[in-house]
């Protein structure tokens, strides 16, 4: 209890700084000013802290799991403090010091810090490094082989930004010996190229399958490593998956706005799957028992080339309802400001859903084109859709006789 806490955490890494560069009258007096401001759960740590200090010694900050007790945003805090220390107290901070400090640092915090050293290096060797990590993303997490992988690095941005001496190369080297572990590139937070390659991660896993929420995951990782935040980095995958549907579906046959999980399941639904993908729906179940497990919101009407299908996106995606060519019935109907569609027919997955239908309904104000990618689709399977009657209509063949011209009574 007293060691799950981030000013504990804090506190261990700053005698650890301390102690890994010369001593000086002012790290040593500033260094005990921040830990006797810190709020410690008991003040025997503090005076446990402060003799470590005074003898130099270490307070062993790799026993305590940073990782797994602090959250990103705790421990991002933390190394931020740390930075601004070493940068106005520490004395001789020689390559070797700083490097031997950033490392272990790193390797507990889980994060990148953003402290440099006496040599830049090379533009073109941090775009080494960072096509080099996005190869290992690829074998590791997509499956690929390592020429597919180079291959598919090919239309990189990374690797047009390097020059054609330096790209052949190492696309061969990637071809013939692409890591089989994910490995974070050697990318210093406020770098140029870490957004870029931030961003290029994020469509590699939109890109192709498979692409659950646990490999979106390591995505957000990342970001959390390079001291991004997680809105940040899923802007990044909102923006991947919305341009991987913009190749394979007109803009009139998807939503402006896909949720993260929901464009996911389509994307991975789709691929399971030869048929092109042609339009995405949001969609609600209509008559659906009472007692059927049915989830209530989060559904989707998916059109692929073959067959409709009815998704739930959460808690995992799921098919509730398909149908393939000539086994559904389509009914349309529109007011003023909305434009309806009733699917019936198909075949449901679930218990209790037989009588059920699928309803879509637009936006406000959309137009009469909302639905025709789904129109076109009943009339290429060769099964025309049909307007829905008139409400005298449908009443005269429910009772069986014929419509009447008449008003009804009362």
């Amino acid at each position: 209890f007293r060691h799950r806490d981030a000013n504990w955490i804090y506190a261990t890494e700053l005698t650890e700084l301390v102690q890994a560069f010369p001593l000086s009258r002012e790290s040593l007096s500033h260094a005990l000013h921040e830990i006797g401001t810190l709020h410690l759960r008991s003040e025997y740590d503090r005076t446990y802290l402060y003799r470590c200090l005074a003898d130099r010694l270490s307070a062993h900050p790799e026993r305590y799991a940073a990782c797994a007790l602090l959250t990103v945003e705790e421990r991002r805090a933390v190394a931020d403090r740390l930075e601004r220390f070493l940068e106005r107290f520490i004395h001789g901070k020689t390559p070797a010091r700083l490097s031997r400090w950033r490392e272990g640092v790193e390797q507990r915090l889980g994060v990148k810090l953003a402290v440099g050293t006496a040599v830049a290096a090379d533009p073109h060797d941090q775009l080494a490094d960072a096509l080099r990590s996005l190869a290992s993303f690829l074998v590791a997490v997509k499956q690929l082989e390592p020429p597919q992988a180079a291959q598919r690095l090919r239309s990189s941005g990374l690797v047009a930004e390097l020059p054609p001496a330096r790209a052949e190369p190492l696309l061969e080297e990637l071809a013939s010996g692409a890591s089989y572990f994910f490995e974070y590139p050697d990318l210093d937070p406020a770098s140029r190229w870490t957004d870029r390659y931030l961003q290029e991660l994020a469509q590699l896993h939109a890109s192709m399958p498979p692409r659950g929420i646990e490999l979106e995951t390591l995505v957000l990782e990342a970001g959390a490593y390079f001291r991004r935040d997680r809105r940040t980095m899923e802007g990044y995958l909102a923006q991947a998956y919305a341009a991987q549907l913009a190749r394979q579906i007109a803009p009139q046959g998807c939503p402006r706005s896909l949720p993260r999980q929901a464009a996911c399941a389509v994307l991975d639904l789709a691929s399971e799957s030869d048929q092109p993908l042609q339009f995405v729906y949001p969609a609600q179940i209509e008559g659906a028992a009472a007692d059927a497990n049915v989830p209530g919101s989060g559904l989707w009407l998916i059109g692929r080339g073959d067959r409709l299908l009815l998704i739930a996106a959460a808690p995992r995606p799921q098919v509730l309802w398909q149908a393939g060519p000539g086994e559904a019935r389509l009914e349309q109907s529109r007011t003023l400001l909305l434009a309806t569609c009733r699917l019936s027919g198909g075949r449901w997955e679930g218990a209790g859903l037989d009588a059920a239908a699928v309803r879509l309904t637009s936006g406000l104000l959309a137009g009469a084109h909302w639905f025709q990618p789904l129109v076109d689709w009943f009339q290429e399977s060769g099964r025309p859709a049909s307007a829905r009657p008139p409400a005298a209509e449908r009443q005269g063949e429910a009772t069986g006789g014929a419509p009447s011209n008449q008003p009804a009574a009362g």
